[in-house]
């Protein structure tokens, strides 16, 4: 009898050890509490670097959308005489406008989108061109320098062609529009008079770094990019490209510098 319990306890016992085995014990609150903490201290970290990874990959799709224009002018350019496409002030012929003009010499889409563009109203597909154009749409994330234009009023409109321009590097043909711009494809430097709060009336200087305003810590130095006439682009804060005590980039007749009868007014 006494042999019979012992072997039953020896059994009770191995089952049970392997029953401990299996099953090991669960975390206690304490080690549950500083995994928790972990994971948050991760997340801390991890979070706004992802979102710096996400806003540079934005920035450079943006980046690459304006050097393919660039190549698409340099190709209309020898096509054309040197002439670069209008925007659509003065012209009624949508397939006039260098937004249409330039898609015939690429094979790429959304080349007039920017990915960091938080427009209201839906963009307009350029390579199908509705007729007509619908109201309130997003012509693009871009616009054309006027001054620029075939039917500028300035110098009557001489700067048409890039032969004509001081330094095409130093000129800014492309920059990037406000978000707000519906129907609208092309900006005024020469309504600015040297104001950069007039400036960026007219630029999306703070589309890639989600500055609010320029009372923020920087001032204008929130920024954009910016094709220049020789096809070449940039990404710059808007007070490099004009500012009163250092570059203009936007009149073609004196970039990199300011233009004398507007500096004067200074």
């Amino acid at each position: 009898m006494i042999r019979l319990f012992r072997n039953m306890k020896t059994r009770f016992i191995q089952q049970e050890t392997q029953t401990r085995r299996v099953c090991p014990a669960g975390f206690t609150l304490i080690e549950l509490l500083v995994v928790i903490a972990i994971l948050s201290i991760l997340l801390s970290v991890l979070i706004p670097s992802l979102r710096k990874a996400r806003q540079s990959a934005r920035r450079t799709i943006c980046f690459s959308n304006l050097r393919q224009n660039g190549t698409a002018l340099q190709c209309y350019l020898m096509t054309e005489g040197g002439r670069l496409p209008s925007s659509s002030h003065s012209i009624r012929e949508p397939r006039q406008y260098w937004l249409y003009v330039l898609t015939q010499y690429t094979q790429e889409r959304l080349l007039f989108q920017c990915p960091s563009d938080r427009r209201e109203h839906p963009f307009l597909d350029w390579e199908t061109l509705p007729d007509p154009i619908p109201a309130d749409t997003r012509w693009s994330s871009y616009a054309t320098n006027y001054l620029l234009d075939q039917n500028s009023p300035y110098r009557n409109g001489e700067y048409n062609r890039v032969s004509a321009v001081r330094h095409p590097a130093y000129c800014i043909w492309i920059h990037e529009a406000p978000d707000s711009w519906t129907s609208q494809d092309h900006g005024h430097p020469e309504q600015w008079f040297g104001n950069v709060d007039l400036a960026r009336g007219d630029v999306a200087w703070n589309r890639h770094d989600n500055r609010k305003d320029s009372s923020q810590t920087g001032g204008y130095d929130g920024r954009s990019n910016y094709l220049f006439l020789d096809g070449h682009a940039e990404t710059l804060p808007l007070k490099k490209t004009y500012d009163k005590n250092g570059h203009c980039y936007w009149f073609p007749d004196s970039a990199p510098t300011w233009p004398e009868w507007l500096y004067s007014m200074f």
